[in-house]
């Protein structure tokens, strides 16, 4: 197993990689702005190792002995006259959805005995090499386990502790897992010690907001989902819900009314009244990019709303009580459109209440926000004060129906631009180039191509080499992942200018392709003509639905008139592995219309690498150390039989390229032992 004690810088495409597979849409990544100081991340792939991590803390070390990856957070200094109060959050979600996941998390802290080594720094895995050295110099507790859980989206646990005996030196983050992901952060304060926690033999009153149970107890503090009250209040406060216990939403503000300078929705917290297994009480709320500010658990989703069809959710009451609830369907950033109110004064029962709303057809696809207030008064509004329940807001995601089509698996070309071959006789003989494109090095190929009315493109096949590669299969080290763009057209403003030429405009389209599959091609012709040169390979994606391209394209009254575009293809390597050896590259071919390929090198400011409605800024030509322009090999595919009106570029030759690939295998092998 890889067990690295470095700190691993997580970077986007091994997130790309990781949380996507087949058709894909960038994954959520966590502010850290929302946890300063103390936000972390890591993630283990199916067999416990550890694929990526990152935080804010001393970075994540192995300890063998517990078999634990281990962040430290700095807390201050030990201080035996005064306390610390220790919050920890947590994301979990599968790398692997069709996977089971294990998680087991922990938070520990120093103890005295550790800061009297005055070390300087927490304890690192040679400072204990052992379980009793390891108990000595730390103390900690259980915050979360998921055993092996299969088809969840994802958990977020959170657990607060208050040391009361002395403020630790050092808190750490402990985790365990196999195919998991798991981010967020924690909260740690040193605070002032009151007269009932001068020691762990003090006197605690111990609250559960949500219930309003209450208990007092010596020693040993409250236990999780207890908190212990302030010096002062009793368990009357708790059973009141206390003097200033809310309620706040998370969803954005501004926009959404939520924060309390914005009048948001808020509830007083009384006992018993609230949704899912408890309710939060805070000061003012804790606003999230995607509503998760808050542990709510009181509603449920069956599935992404499609415009036009009934949605389904189920609403967790603790008593009975009244729900109102909203949905911003035009993703607008409000709640105040007519129409988006999906609940008014609905009547919950205590437990689970299965409800349904219709969505309308003119919902806007992509991740909006809803919020859903429970009252045992009810009438109330998207925002302000309420005298009891809970206020649930959530991310929700509107999704594209789509229509159906007989596509029966077949394909035809949209676009043919395969490699060159060197005649006929040698069909796996390419006099090719080969271009280094990928994103780590901020470089990126690309060529044009006319796309006719009709079907969209439903497939990409595209060649390419590895350096220095000639085996017949391919290297250890590959690409994570390719990036595949389209993108407007710059046509050559001046043909005779050599420093004016064609190049692509505006990304409109990109996927990040993890499930491409390969195929022996053949191999390069070297110069010399009397050695083969690189293994060529060609590489094929199958888009689904909800990416296929189909542009708008410009009709006359008499016919439709072709669209030009660029397309880019960009290997993705893992930024924390050693360069590769071989790189991957993208073959070329004889020019012989439309625009040379050219190469992407700058894009709009601040925005590498690119995405959806970056602009194209610097790069050049493709073309051979003799000025020779060339064009990149790569085809084009659509569902169905060929259409008459849809243009190949190719000669008779190419063609029985395609057509022959199934047959690669066993012909190339034999071509290679007689050119031998």
């Amino acid at each position: 197993m890889n067990r690295s004690q470095s700190g691993w810088s997580l970077a986007w495409p091994l997130l790309i990689a990781l949380f996507l597979s087949g058709p894909v849409a960038l994954a959520q990544i966590e502010d850290p702005d929302n946890y300063p100081g103390v936000w972390y991340r890591i993630a283990f792939d199916n067999d416990g190792n550890r694929i990526l991590g990152d935080g804010d803390g001393s970075g994540w070390y192995y300890y063998s002995t517990s078999d634990v990856y281990r962040m430290w957070f700095y807390n201050e200094p030990y201080d035996p006259d005064r306390k610390g109060y220790l919050r920890y959050e947590a994301y979990i979600k599968p790398v692997d959805p069709s996977k089971t996941t294990y998680v087991s998390i922990r938070f520990n802290w120093t103890t005295p005995e550790w800061s009297a080594l005055g070390s300087g720094g927490p304890p690192t895995p040679s400072d204990v090499p052992t379980k009793a050295e390891e108990s000595l110099y730390m103390s900690g507790y259980g915050m979360y386990t998921v055993d092996n859980l299969g088809s969840f989206e994802s958990i977020e646990p959170v657990r607060s502790h208050t040391i009361s005996g002395y403020n630790p030196e050092w808190i750490s983050i402990d985790i365990i897992g196999r195919n998991a992901y798991v981010y967020r952060g924690a909260w740690h304060e040193c605070l002032e010690k009151s007269s009932s926690d001068s020691d762990d033999s003090g006197f605690h009153v111990c609250c559960h907001w949500s219930t309003g149970d209450c208990y007092s107890v010596f020693g040993t503090g409250c236990s999780e989902p207890y908190e212990e009250l302030a010096p002062g209040r009793s368990c009357d406060d708790c059973k009141r819900g206390g003097a200033l216990s809310m309620d706040f939403g998370d969803a954005p503000d501004p926009g959404y009314p939520t924060l309390l300078a914005s009048d948001g929705a808020r509830h007083t917290v009384v006992a018993n009244v609230y949704l899912g297994k408890g309710v939060d009480v805070e000061a003012d709320a804790k606003t999230d990019a995607m509503a998760g500010g808050d542990t709510d658990d009181g509603v449920t989703f069956d599935a992404a709303l499609q415009p036009g069809w009934p949605a389904s959710v189920t609403v967790n009451a603790s008593t009975d009580g009244y729900l109102n609830a909203w949905v911003d369907f035009d993703g607008n950033g409000s709640f105040a459109d007519r129409g988006e109110q999906v609940f008014i004064d609905t009547r919950l029962d205590p437990g689970a209440n299965e409800l349904t709303f219709d969505v309308p057809d003119e919902a806007v696809p992509g991740t909006t926000f809803a919020r859903f207030r429970f009252s045992t008064r009810g009438l109330l509004g998207y925002d302000g004060l309420a005298a009891d329940g809970e206020v649930e807001d959530c991310a929700v995601e509107i999704t594209t129906s789509y229509e159906p089509y007989q596509t029966s698996g077949v394909t035809s070309l949209k676009w043919n631009q395969p490699p060159s071959t060197v005649d006929a006789a040698n069909p796996y003989l390419f006099n090719t180039l080969s271009i280094a494109s990928s994103l780590d090095r901020r470089r990126i190929a690309s060529d044009d191509f006319e796309f006719e009315a009709g079907r969209p493109i439903t497939g990409i096949h595209w060649w390419g080499s590895f350096d220095g590669w000639t085996e017949s299969y391919l290297p250890s080290v590959l690409p994570l992942a390719f990036h595949i763009g389209i993108w407007t057209d710059v046509p050559d403003y001046d043909p005779g200018d050599p420093a004016s030429f064609g190049h692509p405009g505006t990304l409109i389209w990109e996927s990040y392709c993890t499930q491409w599959a390969w195929a022996l091609a053949g191999y390069q012709e070297t110069p010399e003509g009397t050695t083969l040169g690189e293994t060529c390979f060609q590489f094929s994606y199958l888009l689904s639905q909800d990416e296929w391209f189909q542009p708008v394209v410009e009709e006359t009254e008499k016919e439709t008139t072709p669209a030009s575009y660029w397309i880019s293809i960009a290997a993705v390597y893992d930024p924390v592995d050693s360069p590769a050896e071989h790189v991957w590259s993208w073959l070329t071919r004889s020019h012989e219309a439309g625009e040379a390929a050219a190469l992407v090198q700058e894009v709009t400011p601040g925005a590498w690498p690119p995405s959806a409605g970056v602009e194209w800024l610097a790069g050049k030509l493709v073309a051979s150390d003799s000025s020779v322009p060339w064009d990149m090999a790569f085809q084009l595919t659509t569902y169905g039989a060929a259409s008459k009106t849809e243009k190949t570029r190719t000669d008779a030759s190419k063609a029985r390229t395609a057509s022959g690939l199934h047959q690669l295998a066993l012909k190339a092998g034999r071509w290679l032992d007689a050119m031998r």
